[in-house]
């Protein structure tokens, strides 16, 4: 009884503590979001600590200190083969203190203000979606610079008066379709606190959320039956080692 409690216990443990792997959460800035758990991920608080990586982009630990200052970077990760990357900015700006909600503006403004924040040659698709409570705008491109020809699938935002810019990138010439699929499935994890407040990504991280309450309330009911049948156990031990004691009946 007691091993398989054990073997139990293990396996529920493990289920729920899974569940966030390649969750990625910087609480300076109550962003959150999900990606394949093969990229490697550079903040600025693990810059310092990622000197092999770092040097695998070609960059000193300062010059990376420094990329990040000059492009409000917050977050930077690139796959396991070097193809495909992610870049996350963030800054304060005029526009960013008195325009919240970005789906206000008109089809001309949003064209302007796409094209002031987010670098693209060739766009292909500009789209207004929605994640949970947030407002971003979508922004498919190809492009070209010095080191070959890639793909960009940006999605721009404003909250709690900051301008926060998610850029997938993938070194190809043409944009396929499996990679837009993983931008937009990625971007649908994203969450991001507004006004001090908690984000809200949609319906999916809250089922998880749900899921893992539970397997975290019913893995404590397992340990308390595991702990509950140890003692049991020592108690009878303990009875089983009594000496016994035969009392004689006096002779009337």
């Amino acid at each position: 009884m007691k091993k398989c409690l054990s073997l139990l216990l293990t396996l529920i443990l493990t289920v729920a503590f899974s569940v966030s792997v390649g969750a990625v959460s910087l609480d300076e800035y109550k962003f959150n979001i999900e990606i394949d758990e093969s990229y490697r991920v550079l903040t600025e608080k693990n810059i310092e600590k990622s000197e092999e990586l770092v040097e695998s982009l070609g960059h000193s630990i300062d010059s990376m200190k420094q990329y990040f200052k000059d492009n409000a970077l917050i977050m930077f990760a690139v796959s396991e083969d070097g193809k495909r990357q992610l870049q996350v900015t963030c800054q304060e700006t005029e526009f960013s203190q008195r325009m919240d909600d970005i789906s206000l503006l008109g089809e001309d403004e949003a064209l302007g203000f796409v094209s002031r924040f987010i670098k693209a040659d060739n766009v292909s698709d500009i789209a207004l979606i929605t994640v949970g409570d947030m407002k971003l705008y979508e922004v498919a491109s190809t492009n070209k610079d010095s080191g070959g020809s890639f793909c960009t699938v940006q999605y721009i935002t404003v909250r709690g008066g900051k301008l926060y810019t998610i850029g997938f990138f993938e070194g190809s010439s043409a944009m396929s379709e499996e990679f837009k699929g993983f931008a937009s499935d990625t971007i649908g994890t994203l969450s991001i606190g507004k006004n001090g407040g908690a984000g809200f990504s949609g319906t999916e991280n809250i089922a998880e959320m749900i899921i893992v309450g539970l397997l975290i309330v019913l893995a404590a009911v397992v340990a308390i039956m595991v702990i509950v049948s140890l003692v049991r156990d020592a108690i009878r031990y303990d009875e089983d080692k009594k000496p016994l004691i035969i009392r004689r009946r006096r002779k009337k």
